[in-house]
């Protein structure tokens, strides 16, 4: 009996603040406020717009998709990181080394807008380029990107994961 009490109330407590909307996203990247909204982005491109937090609402695609994106805000951009096993058509692709593995050729590309509200005049996203690749030699390859802005010494890092290696 001791336990009911507190499970109850870990129960009513979940549905309390349980999500609302539509909050349905594969891979979605870190939650970034612009303009007292916030927003992720998943992978396809799919983004999620919340005036609260709790309630979500489709978004605007940006200019690019792919998966597994990560958004960070710097000065007065916003970044989105995005893996794609292609380029946009205004890169150059690199050659696929010999004897490497189709499944780990990747791309993580970096596109950027100075917002993330669709409704604003300063709304366009430009193209950054690439920041990483793989071309099936390594034991890993260019996917799930995550970005941290160290706080100590204001450098931007960069982590890309892999299902292979």
């Amino acid at each position: 009996m001791k336990h009911a009490i507190p499970a109850t109330v870990l129960a009513l407590a979940t549905i309390a603040f349980a999500l609302d909307g539509q909050f349905g996203i594969h891979d979605p990247s870190t939650v970034v406020l612009c303009d007292g909204k916030y927003y992720t982005y998943g992978t396809g491109g799919t983004p999620l717009v919340s005036d609260d937090g709790w309630t979500w609402r489709a978004g605007v695609r940006p200019l690019l998709t792919g998966a597994a994106p990560d958004v960070i805000h710097i000065g007065d951009r916003y970044y989105m990181y995005i893996a794609n096993p292609r380029l946009p058509a205004s890169e150059t692709t690199p050659a696929l080394a010999p004897g490497g593995n189709p499944a780990s050729r990747a791309f993580v590309y970096m596109i950027w807008s100075k917002t993330l509200d669709p409704n604003s005049p300063d709304y366009k996203w430009n193209l950054g380029g690439v920041v990483a690749t793989s071309n099936g030699i390594e034991d890993s390859n260019a996917i799930d990107p995550g970005v941290f802005l160290d706080p100590n010494d204001g450098k931007l890092w960069m982590v890309h994961g892999s299902y292979i290696g």
